[in-house]
């Protein structure tokens, strides 16, 4: 029943998301279709469960625990960066800065992949922003930071947790040079914005397992026709709660959509960014 009812909402997204790209107009002048792919790393490591006692569950999931979240993407993160580097395609990765400060393989994959991924932070403790005191917020600012600093990076871009933007002074005094807005039916976009100081990468649309992979193609083909920005975006566990869910769903819809898009690049119509390279070409022409 539950799978039944997410394919009917995908379905629906999906064709509301082709209307709305047919009538679309470029706040950008590219030069090809662009497309974006950022993912956000909620937890990481089953670790972060023991160590939170459960307290921040309802942040993370609904009705799994942090744990649970945590043993997914232990499986799905590795699935995603080897799809990602197979076909050599740029991605955002945004991480929850708590990963940093665990034993954790992923963040030295991604930090030493030959694919040049952009390695943005989602929040320390995946707390919502907007729920936060400006103290709060800047105290998870800087933990993230050093636990960055500790592999020898620095975040540009920010995914904030729950997609609850909030405290963007912070973000600029900690070096940020662009964030995620927020999206959804009424308020997807196709454009890269200023706010201030930073720039807003706005989603394009939400993908997961239960998508019509013929329909998210056609979506691609029109951002190419018309030169638009694609910014699509999910979470690890999206693929499937288990191994074999995460076969299937790789097969039938990441590694079909992604294969598609390669091949588009490779024919001279598509160009693959990071939330951070589209913000430097942008800064670089303004």
């Amino acid at each position: 029943m539950q799978i039944a009812k997410e394919k009917i909402i995908s379905a629906f997204s999906l064709l509301y998301h082709i209307l709305a790209y047919k009538i679309a107009r470029p706040f950008l002048k590219l030069e090809n279709g662009t497309l974006i792919i950022s993912v956000d790393v909620d937890v990481g490591n089953r670790v972060l469960g023991e160590i939170n006692n459960g307290k921040n569950d309802r942040n993370v999931h609904t009705y799994l625990s942090e744990y649970a979240v945590g043993m997914i993407e232990e499986l799905s993160v590795p699935l995603l960066i080897d799809l990602f580097e197979n076909l050599e395609i740029p991605v955002t990765f945004a991480l929850r800065g708590q990963l940093l400060n665990v034993e954790s393989s992923v963040v030295r994959r991604l930090v030493k992949s030959p694919v040049e991924f952009d390695i943005g932070a989602h929040g320390y403790s995946h707390k919502e922003f907007a729920r936060l005191s400006p103290l709060e917020a800047e105290m998870e600012l800087k933990m993230i930071a050093g636990g960055m600093k500790k592999f020898g990076t620095t975040p540009k871009s920010f995914v904030f947790p729950k997609n609850s933007v909030d405290h963007l002074d912070l973000l600029e005094k900690y070096g940020y040079f662009c964030f995620r807005g927020r999206g959804g039916f009424i308020r997807d976009g196709a454009y890269v914005a200023k706010v201030g100081k930073l720039y807003d990468v706005h989603p394009s649309l939400f993908i997961n397992k239960s998508l019509d992979v013929r329909l998210l193609k056609k979506i691609l083909d029109i951002s190419i026709e018309k030169k638009l920005l694609l910014h699509i975006w999910f979470h690890p566990k999206d693929l499937g709660y288990d191994r074999k869910t995460m076969k299937d769903s790789t097969q039938k819809v990441f590694s079909p959509f992604f294969e598609y898009a390669k091949k588009k690049e490779e024919n001279g119509l598509l160009t693959f960014e990071t939330m951070l390279s589209a913000v430097e070409k942008k800064r670089s022409i303004s």
